[in-house]
């Protein structure tokens, strides 16, 4: 069975988000978390297919996490993607690390 973390501070994010992911495939376990920590701190310890995140999150940011489950050994090759509702003209300071770049000005 396939795992998918996702890592929002808002629960109506993580419900939809969950929801989706849910309707992909009935085979899918959904772990959800409200606190970037609490989901390092998971993912230290279990295998996970695919992890979605926000990008602006108390305690940690989506750079500030994707910088922590990138150090982690069995997390270095495991898909992440960074989802922000945020609509901005340019990109946040950091998204170099995350990979690859989208035209956020396409989704305002």
């Amino acid at each position: 069975m396939s795992t998918v973390v996702i890592v929002d501070d808002q629960s109506t994010s993580r419900r939809i988000l969950a929801e989706l992911v849910q309707r992909l495939e009935d085979d899918l376990a959904v772990e959800s978390f409200a606190d970037p920590v609490e989901a390092i701190e998971w993912l230290e310890g279990n295998p996970s297919d695919l992890v979605l995140t926000d990008y602006k999150m108390p305690r940690l940011n989506g750079v500030e996490f994707t910088q922590r489950f990138r150090a982690i050994p069995q997390c270095c090759d495991i898909p992440l993607v960074v989802i922000t509702v945020l609509c901005q003209l340019s990109c946040p300071v950091g998204v170099n690390y995350l990979g690859r770049f989208a035209d956020v000005t396409l989704l305002c």
